[in-house]
């Protein structure tokens, strides 16, 4: 597809609102795929608002629109490693969404790219990422654009469990 473009998102507009509209599609989508944890209501409004004053510092969005249609994002935040571990930085990928129809034209691979460009301005030692167990696509592609297993993530929940 010739009309698709990336950009950073730099602030609140109708490109963060059409954002929010996605991550709840994506949240669906994980919660097809076993995510556990479910966004809460309004969850959306939540995350965009605890984003916008991390952007451009330790945080970064990148967004792969059609026209003026926001039809993919990827986000990238920096955390310090404890003294122990060597205290660098890593990357950590926390959301990336492609709309369903638009998946088949590299959409993914461009935003991660962005987002791994943008990592290396910032000086990051290595990147992370959770990815579903049973999102098998999502693996495929993460392990396709060279990224390892390192860590299997388990929850239990606590409330409502009797003693």
């Amino acid at each position: 597809m010739e009309n698709i473009r990336y950009l950073e998102l730099k602030e609140a507009g109708t490109l963060l609102e059409q954002m929010e509209t996605l991550f709840v599609l994506m949240y669906d989508y994980m919660g097809d795929k076993g995510l556990l944890q479910p966004l809460v209501p309004g969850g959306e409004k939540m995350w965009s608002k605890s984003l916008l004053p991390t952007l451009g510092k330790f945080g970064v969005v990148w967004l792969a629109l059609n026209g003026e249609e926001v039809i993919g994002f990827i986000q990238g935040m920096i955390k310090l490693l404890p003294n122990y571990l060597g205290g660098g930085k890593v990357g950590i990928i926390s959301h990336v969404y492609v709309k369903p129809e638009m998946r088949q034209y590299g959409i993914g691979s461009e935003l991660a790219k962005k987002l791994e460009e943008w990592f290396v301005t910032k000086n990051i030692d290595s990147i992370e990422l959770q990815v579903l167990y049973h999102n098998e696509k999502a693996r495929n592609f993460w392990e396709n654009t060279g990224y390892e297993y390192e860590v299997y993530q388990m929850r239990k929940f606590l409330v409502g469990v009797s003693e």
